[in-house]
């Protein structure tokens, strides 16, 4: 009994001396990380003058801890750019290897314009610039162009570690009111890398749901010398998306034709001459349009500031946007109860093409549009301060006699040759675009189909005094 009553009895002690040898190593875990954490946010709030908040830690291991929670928000302002859920920070130790690993779960990270023209990411990049490097010019550190432009300068002098970000259940926001865009990737998965000693980022893939399709991209950010800015390389692909208002007038900088549905020509006058129809009345107010948007881009530019990102950006892409579907609502939609159309929806029109950009433009040499059979042609540019010209006629094959036989049954039906479709240009800008036309050809097409109008009404007059009585099977809703 008494051999068995010491080791109870030691068994116990080492039982408690156990416990509190957990609970100072747990503290000292919980103390470390803590440190860590405090030391993190110090550095990153010097770094780039923004507030860092990070919640709660939970050791999880010698050099591993979770952050329950995190937020950078830029001064004067309340939203944070950055939001997490939580953060898992690994890193190395007993010396081997240098990089450190960060999971972000469930990140949110919102790149709004603000009225001043900045985005808050890139402002705190800017900073951190200007805080690593004290030589900077002073205008640098007030002019807004250049905390617009990306301009984080050279290659930091104390290079931080390698990073290696892995991206789980993520979001990413774009707000820009001056191209009328607001984007939203949701379940963003991907993995990207700090390069420290070569000062790289690089987002290697990632990939999320925008508009019930899916967008795929990834990015690399290089200073490859110490006094030439920094180069940005992006390349991004859409699959199945379907396009929303916001998209539908991006799409508008390289192919006006999907936001100049509102416009109408004018046919009077001695110059060519354009006018709007009145907003009630705009099919972008008064419809709904559905389709599927696939499309890949690619870009690259370097430079310092504004002016040189914008000089040397070059790039090229292609899209798909078919088919393009409406539905009519509002306005429209009574018009077509008014009018006797049971159907107020259906497929419209189709659009793909591939367009170069370089100096400052957007150059689209061949846009195949197709309305219902007819198949048209676009070409023009689109100027980075929003200058658009374009012309759309018919392809040069088809003047020579070779249309489908889809457009070719539908000019023949109404009696009109192709070059009797006269070719018109969309002028102004890309937000309000117009549509210009010579009156004299607007006219003689609006003579003909007036003309083939009425001979296929009273065709269908003279059918129907000629319908037999018995004849059940004859639908006099249909103009033959």
């Amino acid at each position: 009994m008494c051999g068995r009553d010491r080791v109870v009895k030691w068994a116990g002690r080492a039982g408690v001396a156990g416990l509190l040898i957990f609970g100072v190593g747990y503290g000292a875990l919980v103390w470390i990380a803590t440190v860590a954490r405090d030391r993190i946010a110090r550095q990153l709030e010097d770094q780039t003058g923004h507030r860092v908040e990070l919640g709660r830690v939970i050791p999880w291991g010698l050099g591993t801890f979770w952050v329950q929670g995190a937020a950078v928000t830029a001064p004067r302002t309340d939203t944070p750019w950055f939001v997490a859920d939580s953060i898992r920070f690994e890193r190395p130790t007993l010396g081997f290897g240098s990089q450190v690993k960060l999971t972000l779960n469930h990140p949110t990270m919102r790149f709004h314009r603000r009225p001043d023209g900045c985005y808050d990411p890139t402002d705190a990049l800017a900073q951190s610039h200007q805080r690593r490097a004290p030589s900077a010019s002073p205008r640098a550190a007030v002019d807004g162009s250049s905390v617009v432009s990306f301009e984080v300068g050279r290659t930091p002098p104390n290079p931080l570690d390698d990073v290696y970000l892995e991206i789980r259940h993520g979001v990413v926001e774009w707000r820009d009111p001056d191209v009328q865009l607001d984007v939203r990737v949701e379940e963003v998965e991907g993995v990207a890398f700090w390069l420290g000693s070569s000062s790289t980022v690089v987002v290697q893939e990632a990939q999320g749901r925008l508009a019930d399709g899916q967008a795929r991209f990834a990015v690399q950010v290089h200073a490859p010398k110490r006094d030439q800015g920094w180069t940005l390389e992006g390349q991004l692909q859409l699959r199945r998306v379907n396009p929303t208002p916001s998209l539908i007038k991006l799409l508008g900088r390289v192919a006006p034709v999907v936001t100049v549905s509102g416009e109408v020509p004018a046919i009077s006058g001695p110059a060519p001459q354009a006018h709007s129809v009145p907003k009630s009345l705009d099919p972008i107010e008064s419809a709904r349009l559905f389709g599927r948007l696939q499309g890949e881009l690619y870009l690259e530019t370097r430079g310092r500031d504004r002016r040189e990102l914008l000089d040397s950006l070059r790039g090229q892409g292609r899209f798909r946007l078919d088919p393009i579907e409406w539905e009519a609502v509002g306005p429209l939609a009574q018009l077509a109860d008014e009018l006797g159309i049971s159907s107020k929806k259906g497929r419209i029109a189709s659009l793909l093409g591939c367009f170069e950009v370089e100096r400052r433009a957007v150059r689209s040499d061949r846009l195949e549009l197709t309305l219902g059979p007819l198949p048209l042609e676009m070409t023009g540019v689109t100027q980075f301060d929003g200058a658009i010209d374009f012309v759309v006629a018919l392809p040069g094959s088809t003047r020579l006699g070779r249309l489908n036989p889809a457009a070719s049954e539908w000019l023949k039906s109404i009696r009109l040759e192709p070059d009797a479709l006269p070719a018109a240009r969309i002028v102004g800008r890309y937000d309000q675009p117009r549509i210009e036309c010579d009156p004299d050809a607007l006219k003689t097409l609006g003579r003909r189909l007036e003309t083939e109008l009425i001979r296929k009404l009273e065709q269908r007059q003279r059918d129907r005094l000629a319908r037999p009585e018995s004849d059940a099977s004859w639908d006099d809703t249909r103009i033959r």
